[in-house]
C-alpha cells in the first residue's frame, strides 16, 4: 500500500484496548498509509495487550516508553522530535480516524503549501451514544478573533485529533508541558498568533471519530479543576505574548469570575 511522509503521533496512558482500537483505525480504515505512527506510553511500565503488542511486534508502529508520567504535552512533544517526515497528525487514544483522513488532509497540504495546518470534520461520540456533527463546515479557515470568541470554554470548537501540520510548524511553536489539561487551547491559540489561520478542509464528510464516552474519574480533565487549566492558559498565552486584545482580555476575566464562583460554593 502506497505511503505518504506523515507521522501519527498518539499519546496514551494506560489504555491498551483503545490505543489498539485507535491504531487498528489507521492501518484499516486509510487507502493511505503514513509512513510513521508513533505510540508514547506516558507511564514507566510497556503494555502487554497482546493485540497492540502484534503491531508493535510486526513493526508497524513505533512504540516509545516514557520514563514516568509527564503528561500529554511531553508526549506530543517528544513523538515531534522522534518523528522523521514532513507532516504532522496528532491522535488522542480515545478517538479514531475515519476513511481516507490522512488521504484528504495529505493531498490538501500539498495542494497548499503556504498553508501550515488543516483542519478537517468530525462525529463525536458522548455517554449517550449519539453521533453529534461537530466543527464549522461553513468557515474556509479559522480566525484568531473566532477562535477566541468561540466554544474554548465549553464544548471544544478544535481537537488536536482533527489537524494536520507542518513539521516546520513545532520549529516556532511547541505544547506547553506545564498545562495538565486544556493544553489544546494554549497550544491552538498559539498556532493563531504565529501563523494567522487554520484552514479547514473543504469537505462535508466527517474524517473523525472524537469518542468521549470513555470519560471518568481518571481522566485528566476531569480529575484536574477544568475551569482553573483553562483560565491558565489563556494566562500563560497572555503574558507570553502580551496580548491584552479586548476578546482575550473578556474571556479570562469570564473564566477567573467563574472560578473564584466554584471556589466559594
Amino acid at each position: 500500500m502506497k505511503t505518504v511522509p506523515v507521522s501519527v503521533v498518539i499519546p496514551t496512558y494506560k489504555r491498551p484496548y483503545l490505543t489498539f482500537r485507535t491504531v487498528r483505525s489507521i492501518f484499516e480504515n486509510q487507502d493511505i498509509l503514513p509512513e510513521e505512527v508513533i505510540v508514547i506510553e506516558d507511564d514507566s511500565k510497556p503494555i502487554s495487550y497482546p493485540a497492540l503488542r502484534s503491531f508493535i511486534d510486526k513493526k508497524l508502529i513505533k512504540y516509545l516508553v516514557n520514563e514516568r508520567n509527564r503528561g500529554v504535552s511531553y508526549s506530543r512533544n517528544r513523538g515531534v522530535k522522534e518523528s522523521r517526515c514532513d507532516f504532522i497528525c496528532f491522535l488522542d487514544s480515545d478517538d479514531f480516524f475515519l476513511k481516507d483522513k490522512i488521504k484528504i488532509h495529505y493531498e490538501f497540504m500539498k495542494r497548499n503549501p503556504r498553508i501550515m495546518g488543516s483542519l478537517s470534520n468530525g462525529i463525536i461520540l458522548n455517554n449517550y451514544k449519539r453521533k453529534l456533527p461537530r466543527y464549522i463546515t461553513y468557515l474556509k479557515e479559522v480566525k484568531r478573533d473566532y477562535f477566541v470568541l468561540s466554544d474554548i470554554d465549553g464544548s471544544y470548537l478544535i481537537f488536536p485529533s482533527g489537524a494536520m501540520f507542518r513539521k516546520e510548524v513545532f520549529n516556532v511553536i511547541k505544547w506547553d508541558e506545564r498545562l495538565k489539561a486544556s493544553e489544546e487551547i494554549k497550544f491552538f491559540l498559539d498556532f493563531l498568533f504565529k501563523f494567522r489561520e487554520l484552514h479547514l478542509i473543504d469537505n462535508s464528510r466527517e474524517l473523525i471519530v472524537f469518542d468521549r464516552r470513555f470519560l471518568n474519574k481518571d481522566n485528566l480533565t476531569i480529575r484536574y479543576k477544568m475551569d482553573f487549566w483553562k483560565l491558565k492558559a489563556f494566562e500563560l498565552f497572555i503574558l507570553e505574548n502580551r496580548l491584552y486584545a479586548k476578546s482575550l482580555m473578556d474571556r479570562y476575566i469570564e473564566l477567573r469570575q467563574k472560578l473564584i464562583k466554584i471556589f466559594k460554593d
